[in-house]
């Protein structure tokens, strides 16, 4: 697996949870909508560090679910716009393409043309359908009025339940470091243990082919006189033994 695209989410990651730090409900609200222009971090991992954020008394429980909620609303509105404003022309921009694979979009639509209610409020449920389910919603030209309706629904049962769980890992966060890092010196421990199995197989692979190989010398040097006196010269014209 290549590492750079993990390293790269890492980083984003990283950067996201600073915002979330000194802007709070503004950086909530920044990076939820950024989200909705492509940016790989899913939105619960913001609306978690949010709840982190409630849990040590940064923010407010209803200002930091109002602008988290604000911000799912509002990132989602950018699918939903190009597809309806743009539809299939968005795909002549590389950044659409990086989004949605267009074959993966095809497919997608084919089921959303006989479940397109259920579809669209379905999705807010599952990262990887939420900008293909919204592009396709605009491109159907669902009603905006609907199409709010059942966003909204959505994140109001999403945007507390990730809130409630960032609390409960920001009460659990000491004993979830300890089980973090008893899990790397498992990891550690299993590393070495595999390396110290390769080695010692190595070394045995090779010490048996070692031995194999002088037992082959031996073998050969045995029966090397046998040969000599066979193929010696005059050795067929030698005079038989007269008692025989």
């Amino acid at each position: 697996m290549d590492p750079l695209p993990l390293l790269a989410l890492l980083d984003l990651s990283g950067f996201a949870e600073g915002v979330l730090e000194h802007h709070t409900y503004l950086g909530a609200i920044l990076i939820l909508v950024s989200c909705g222009f492509g940016m790989p971090i899913p939105e619960e991992v913001t609306i978690v560090g949010s709840g982190i954020l409630l849990h040590k008394g940064v923010v407010d429980y209803w200002g930091i679910m109002a602008a988290c909620w604000f911000g799912v609303i509002a990132g989602d509105v950018v699918p939903f716009t190009v597809g309806r404003v743009w539809g299939v022309r968005a795909f002549e921009h590389r950044w659409v393409r990086r989004i949605v694979n267009p074959r993966r979009l095809e497919r997608l639509e084919a089921r959303f043309q006989r479940h397109l209610t259920w579809g669209v409020f379905t999705c807010r449920f599952f990262p990887g359908l939420r900008w293909p389910g919204y592009f396709i919603a605009g491109h159907l030209r669902m009603p905006v009025w609907k199409w709010l309706l059942l966003d909204g629904i959505g994140a109001a049962i999403m945007v507390p339940f990730a809130l409630h769980l960032g609390v409960l890992f920001g009460e659990n966060a000491d004993l979830l470091a300890q089980k973090v890092k008893d899990f790397h010196l498992v990891l550690a421990f299993g590393a070495f243990a595999l390396l110290a199995t390769v080695v010692v197989r190595s070394r045995m692979a090779r010490a048996r082919a070692r031995e194999e190989s002088e037992a082959g010398v031996e073998v050969s040097v045995a029966t090397s006189p046998v040969r000599d006196a066979a193929s010696a010269p005059g050795a067929a014209d030698a005079p038989s033994d007269p008692r025989v």
